[in-house]
């Protein structure tokens, strides 16, 4: 028998393990949000051919070791310790893909949303009714924004009328603000549908149980005759249209870490005195910002979403933090003060924001 045959089937199952952790590492991200708007960029043939010159590149490294210079043996070995590795790598990824998918989004979408108001010209034009919406809210929605899911159950034909409702809007139609409170009701009624679709009697423990921890890339919803994704309604046409990054504070992902659900729909009038109330609560309560005070490297703990989307935030503000202090008179002063401060992450839960959650 061939002596270099049992290496050759050592290192065969190091390429598959490195191969599988690879796609475990792959799986973790939104990677096929990245394609897409690689695609949509006109950029998709020149990301293709690079990943072929680099698979390429490794062939021809791994037929040159294989045959000369390690050896069949050494190189067998070197490809089982890098499959180890990459196994590893993929398990922890797996693990936490919740938080990796979140953060290499950005990615797909750009490090910030909007460049330009893109309807900063039209503070004139019809309203939307939400009065539908508005009645589920006050009656399912407790204090602190959590969420009587099986109450939404119970009215969930009401539901659906709206949501009916939402596919068939003359969105171009809308004022600036119209348009604002249409998209930012219809992503929470949406992912309150989504969730009542998954709810089995209440067994549903996380929106990350649903569609493989990807449930903002289910392409189901109809936004006025348009079909789209959470994450399409969030990143492409929310973020890219609308420098107002306090959204962030009013689009609930159904999660305990997520800001609260507002007990009452958005609406063009008050739009402006929602989204401050909701950004100013969100930055004085410790689920979303800690912060004691002290000297120049006092240590202030943010919600991710600052990290998740600095780019949206900067856009308005100097930095993080002084974007959050502008909502936070501890801290603000502290900022204006021109003190420092060392930033911790707060860690994202996604436990469901069930009522039967609340502390």
């Amino acid at each position: 028998m061939d002596q270099r045959e049992p290496w050759r089937w050592i290192a065969g199952a190091g390429l598959a393990a490195t191969a599988a952790g690879t796609g475990l590492c792959v799986a973790a991200t939104p990677a096929r949000d990245i394609v897409g708007q690689i695609a949509r960029d006109g950029a998709l043939i020149w990301a293709s051919f690079v990943v072929l010159i680099v698979a390429a590149v490794a062939a021809v490294v791994f037929g040159s070791l294989t045959t000369r210079g390690l050896g069949m043996r050494r190189t067998a070995w070197l490809t089982v310790a890098i499959g180890v590795v990459m196994l590893t790598t993929g398990g922890v990824a797996m693990a936490n893909r919740g938080t990796i998918r979140l953060a290499v989004f950005t990615l797909a979408t750009g490090a910030q949303g909007a460049a330009v108001e893109r309807y900063a010209d039209q503070s004139a034009g019809e309203d939307f009714d939400h009065a539908a919406w508005d009645a589920l809210l006050r009656e399912h929605v407790a204090d602190g924004g959590w969420i009587d899911y099986a109450g939404f159950a119970a009215d969930e034909a009401t539901l659906d009328v709206y949501l009916a409702s939402l596919g068939s809007a003359d969105y171009d139609a809308m004022s600036r603000d119209a348009k604002l409170a249409y998209l930012i009701n219809a992503y929470n009624a949406f992912t309150v549908k989504l969730i009542l679709d998954h709810w089995d009697g209440g067994q549903l423990e996380s929106i990350m149980d649903i569609a493989d921890g990807k449930p903002w890339d289910l392409r189901r919803w109809n936004l006025a005759g348009r079909t789209v994704s959470l994450n399409e309604l969030e990143h492409e046409i929310i973020r890219k249209d609308f420098i107002e990054p306090r959204i962030h504070f009013a689009v609930v992902c159904a999660a305990f870490s997520c800001p609260p659900l507002r007990a009452e729909a958005y609406t063009a009038d008050a739009l402006e005195t929602q989204l401050q109330e909701q950004t100013v609560y969100s930055f004085t309560h410790p689920r979303w910002l800690i912060f004691d005070g002290g000297d120049s490297g006092a240590t202030l703990r943010l919600t991710k979403l600052l990290d998740w989307y600095a780019g949206d935030f900067t856009q308005v503000a100097p930095s993080v933090e002084a974007y959050a202090g502008g909502f936070n008179e501890k801290l603000g002063s502290h900022v204006a003060a021109g003190k420092g401060v060392s930033i911790r992450w707060i860690d994202y839960s996604w436990v469901l924001n069930d009522v039967r959650n609340r502390p």
